[in-house]
């Protein structure tokens, strides 16, 4: 976050929705390439140092150019390239050139020189998501392993993720004890002093919810009619300690008090990684390396008959989406599947639960956000 510019009040930030429409341009191979590459040295211990040695540098230059050839050879060239359908690659044809090639090392040098030197947090090659591998200290970390193997130590209670084959154990989850609509009681302040429970029905959650009225009239496959997920809500101060304000899922406020300590801990340290994502998902996005002009990528295709596409759209398959919800939450994999953490990009749920932002932290890997 810009210290320097006001913040702006909670119920003026409108962050995107994966259910609403948003206009982007495709990103050209070639600059795929180019972040791929880039991420490959990101990846690398102490790469903010690294990049600063012209020797090095060369190096890695010249092991990129063989790298690349290798990959043209195999998609553009050998019997691999057959596996890709139509046309349809996944690297450029064309080899990767010498400008290109200064504009990764420029970038990362450019990088390099705006990681806070206090948290160790740094801009990945991926738009909008952030690194630190300094962020949470080792102390604070086993402290928190140590609370989750208290929690992993009761073997008739276990919750495996849904589609992880036992492999990914789920501790923390907003999914174990959520809110089941027409079904779960809640409580009402009666006049009299004492609340009184009832059912709250669908009518009623929806009546509560005034955000979720342009989904509902647009987009009403967003919401779930179902289930919401009941989240922990963090009181932050201005310093940025994190404290949670209820209950967190699965966790006993009394025999959990030391687990409550190191996550609220641990959230606290990714307040600035937050920062930064929720800035740059509010403003407009950085130019692409390679600007072109979206009317003109294919004019060299000669335009397809209108009847016959007409008629294959009409005919064409249609698979069914509706109904699916997908979820995340805080996962304990064991160390011999942490490779499981590295899931595909999806949409975490229905608008309701206005998930933002995910971040992840793990002994394998830095904290990322």
């Amino acid at each position: 976050m810009n210290r320097a510019t006001k913040p702006l009040p909670s119920r003026d930030l409108q962050f995107p929705s994966p259910f609403t429409f948003i206009s982007r341009d495709p990103i050209t191979l070639i600059e795929l390439r180019m972040r791929t590459f880039s991420g490959i040295i990101r990846s690398k211990p102490n790469w903010w140092e690294k990049v600063q040695d012209p020797q090095l540098v060369a190096t890695w230059r010249q092991e990129m150019v063989e790298q690349d050839r290798e990959t043209v050879e195999r998609l553009w060239g050998g019997e691999e390239r057959f596996k890709h359908g139509r046309g349809t690659k996944q690297w450029p044809r064309d080899p990767i050139t010498e400008a290109q090639l200064d504009y990764i090392f420029d970038q990362l040098k450019y990088d390099a020189a705006q990681r806070d030197l206090e948290t160790g947090i740094f801009v990945t090659s991926i738009p909008k998501v952030y690194e630190s591998r300094s962020l949470v200290p080792h102390g604070l970390k086993h402290a928190l392993f140590a609370g989750v193997d208290a929690l992993e130590s009761i073997p008739e209670e276990k919750d495996w993720h849904p589609g992880s084959n036992q492999q990914v154990l789920d501790l923390v989850h907003p999914s174990l004890y959520c809110l089941r609509i027409d079904r779960t009681l809640v409580r009402s302040p009666a006049s009299t002093g004492a609340d009184s429970l009832h059912v709250l029905s669908l009518e009623e959650y929806k009546s509560k919810r005034p955000d979720l009225s342009p989904f509902l009239e647009f987009q009403p496959f967003s919401v779930s009619s179902k289930y919401q997920w009941l989240p922990t809500d963090f009181a932050v101060a201005e310093g940025g300690q994190a404290k949670p304000l209820g209950y967190i899922n699965n966790l006993h406020p009394i025999r959990h008090h030391q687990l409550y300590s190191a996550i609220s801990t641990v959230l606290s340290r990714f307040i600035p990684l937050l920062e930064r994502v929720l800035t740059d998902t509010l403003n407009p996005d950085s130019p692409p390396a390679i600007s072109v002009n979206p009317y003109m990528w294919y004019d060299h295709l000669e335009e397809p008959d209108w009847d016959e596409a007409i008629q294959r759209r009409e005919n064409g398959k249609i698979p069914k989406k509706s109904g699916r919800e997908q979820s995340n939450g805080l996962s304990f994999p064991t160390p011999r599947h942490s490779h499981l953490l590295r899931t595909l990009a999806h949409a975490t749920g229905p608008s309701s639960r206005c998930v933002v932002a995910p971040c992840k932290s793990s002994s394998s890997s830095p904290p990322s956000s």
